[in-house]
């Protein structure tokens, strides 16, 4: 649809798509890193309110393009130079948006049906976790390409996973989601990592999405060293199919996106 720059919405007519948006900013890193001369990382809540600012003036325009039973998504990249911060002084809103840029992406699409067989995610685990897997980066577009050999015809989405039984995060998507603890909690924020559990994704508290999509299938290499192959094709997979009975779970407790749009 539109990207707002910094609080300027862009016209339609220019906007890239979010790939090309990703690798167009090789530097950028959306995880919080420390540099030895600088003692304060206090602008990450400046950060927050920067962001927030560009999704408030995204809205409006956004609610007016959204069309009945579409949904909207937006991605938010922030790039910039922490060396421009003055080492040993406390970054300041004027300094978080002299040193940083932000690129809000906003789009439409269209969700599918919860429950239905044919919806259903087909997901294939094809590699080993990343470094730093926090959050994502605009390299991590680059960087995923490779894993794209391994992906068999019929998987939606890619999988990385240490042992086959956890699974630690998608290459499409981040099931990375911020949750904000009750206040009884020390920690006021947690990232938690969503597993497939009974066929599912995701099953968060009730201030982080209840659920995102149903499983159908999910396929892992019988031999973990047979992720080094060159195609698909080379791999030996061991599939699982879910019972209906839990496609019938999740019509059920599935929430439709739009719910949570007022």
């Amino acid at each position: 649809m539109f990207v707002v720059v910094n609080g300027i919405v862009s016209p339609p007519t220019v906007t890239p798509s979010v790939t090309t948006l990703l690798q167009s900013h090789s530097e950028t890193n959306m995880t919080s890193a420390s540099l030895q001369k600088i003692t304060y990382l206090n602008w990450e809540s400046l950060i927050e309110s920067f962001v927030n600012d560009s999704m408030t003036k995204a809205m409006p325009y956004a609610l007016k393009e959204r069309k009945s039973e579409t949904e909207l998504a937006f991605t938010a990249l922030v790039s910039g130079n922490l060396r421009k911060l003055v080492p040993y002084e406390k970054a300041g809103e004027e300094d978080v948006r002299r040193v940083f840029s932000m690129h809000l992406h906003v789009s439409l699409y269209t969700p599918f049906a919860f429950g239905v067989r044919k919806n259903g995610a087909h997901l294939a685990v094809v590699g080993y976790e990343r470094d730093v897997a926090n959050a994502k980066y605009s390299d991590w577009v680059r960087m995923r390409k490779p894993l794209e050999k391994l992906r068999p015809p019929s998987a939606t989405e890619l999988l990385l996973s240490n042992d086959g039984d956890h699974i630690l995060e998608g290459c499409l998507t981040n099931f990375f989601v911020l949750c904000r603890q009750d206040n009884m909690e020390e920690d006021g924020e947690s990232a938690e990592n969503t597993l497939v559990v009974h066929g599912m994704l995701g099953n968060w508290n009730p201030y982080g999405l209840r659920l995102l999509q149903h499983v159908d299938t999910i396929r892992v290499p019988v031999s973990w060293n047979s992720l080094s192959s060159k195609t698909w094709k080379e791999v030996t997979w061991e599939a699982k199919e879910f019972e209906e009975e839990v496609v019938k779970r999740a019509k059920l407790e599935g929430h439709p996106i739009k719910a949570f749009i007022t």
